[in-house]
């Protein structure tokens, strides 16, 4: 597992934005703490990407990336 630098993966998600239907999910990880996950709705793709720092999500055909933020637990 040390040597492992990336990974891909392909799924199923279900969830309150996709009315607990099952839909195809995608999940991207780099070992610099670097993802991305999407969702693929009846109402658009649902992306969330993480760069190690910051984390921004798109959803639903919005024409907005909207930046998540929130405290760090355990830094300061």
């Amino acid at each position: 597992m040390a040597s492992l630098k990336s990974f891909v993966g392909k799924g199923a998600y279900e969830g309150y934005d996709t009315f607990q239907d099952k839909v195809p999910f995608d999940l991207f990880v780099n070992a610099q703490s670097q993802r991305t996950t999407i969702a693929h709705t009846a109402t658009g793709d649902s992306t969330t990407t993480y760069d190690g720092h910051i984390a921004w999500k798109a959803a639903d055909k919005m024409a907005q990336v909207i930046p998540l933020t929130g405290r760090r637990v355990g830094r300061r």
